[in-house]
């Protein structure tokens, strides 16, 4: 019997955010690792477990095969985080683009704000990593892509902080190649606010932080409201 989705305990709680990802924003303490949220509708700020946020009961099927399936998935996926670091972005052969594409396919497919995007769309944008060095960190949600844009227009496709000090975009103009041939870039305090902006629009619920400082997410949110 194949042993996806036939495990004794059913897990009732299914994710919808891979918890590798989670942990990246995260402080690990006793092996276990912790963000700080902040509720967009209460405005109420707490620290959690990335084991108890962004799941809920029975969010794919009451069998966990795709639970199980995907929990396989994730940790082929979480290999990103080491290449990124060790391989240059114009050098990225075919397996470690198809392998960041798929998740990011995945993890936008995952959430609730999901929309449709062809694969081989994906592979034929040009991908760029944003170092962010300043003493702002990138915040992400239950909703961590900001950008999806599934048009044939010119410009930026997908937009997704990959940790506090990581940025993910997939460009598909000739002009951000002239300008960033070694497809590395450095954030500036602007670009983290706007992309920090864009990250408390597209939550559904909630935004995580490493740190519990969400004085830029209240601000925002009040601007909002006036």
């Amino acid at each position: 019997m194949h042993p996806i989705g036939n495990s004794r305990q059913k897990r009732k709680g299914q994710h919808y955010i891979p918890r590798f990802y989670l942990k990246q924003f995260s402080i690990e303490r006793n092996g276990e690792h912790y963000v700080w949220c902040y509720n967009k509708k209460t405005g109420d700020v707490f620290e959690s477990n990335i084991n108890n946020i962004c799941k809920e009961n029975w969010f794919y099927d009451r069998h966990n095969i795709f639970e199980d399936a995907l929990s396989i998935i994730d940790g082929y996926h979480s290999t990103i985080y080491r290449f990124i670091e060790e391989i240059p972005m114009y050098a990225l052969m075919e397996p470690e683009k198809r392998k960041i594409m798929e998740f990011v396919y995945l993890t936008h497919a995952r959430t609730r704000r999901a929309r449709e995007l062809t694969m081989e769309q994906l592979m034929n944008f040009n991908y760029y990593i944003l170092k962010n060095n300043t003493e702002k960190i990138f915040y992400t949600s239950d909703h961590p892509i900001s950008q999806f844009d599934k048009s044939n227009e010119k410009g930026i496709k997908v937009a997704m902080p990959l940790a506090p000090d990581l940025f993910l975009i997939m460009n598909n103009s000739e002009d951000w190649m002239q300008l960033y041939p070694s497809q590395k870039i450095q954030a500036s305090k602007w670009f983290v606010n706007e992309a920090n902006k864009a990250m408390i629009q597209v939550a559904k619920d909630f935004i995580f932080s490493k740190t519990n400082d969400f004085e830029f997410v209240r601000q925002f949110l009040s601007n909002q409201d006036e």
